[in-house]
């Protein structure tokens, strides 16, 4: 059964030279490929939690003007008591729709 063994000394110079030479360059190549992999994820969370922010913020400011918009629509309907009539639900709707329309 024959056995294989590296028998590095019988190489040639040139040869040890080169797979010394590659073996480092790899290993420099693939340390550097791996850390600016990590900075990009990093960068990459940060973006996303940023993004995440500012929507959360525009949502929240839309949802702020909806909530006064319809706060000042019952504050204008707390002005005419009349228009809880049962004979008067025509120009409550058209009232409701005038005041959404202005606000």
């Amino acid at each position: 059964m024959p056995r294989w063994t590296l028998n590095v000394s019988s190489w040639s110079i040139a040869l040890k030279h080169f797979l010394f030479l590659f073996i480092g360059t790899l290993l420099l190549f693939g340390l550097l490929a791996w850390l600016n992999l990590k900075d990009a994820e990093q960068l990459f969370r940060k973006q996303v939690v940023s993004d995440s922010e500012i929507i959360i913020d525009r949502t929240n400011l839309y949802l702020n003007a909806y909530l006064d918009n319809v706060q000042s629509i019952l504050l204008m309907l707390r002005e005419r008591p009349d228009l809880l009539d049962e004979d008067k639900e025509g120009e409550a709707i058209e009232l409701l729709r005038q005041y959404a329309g202005q606000n």
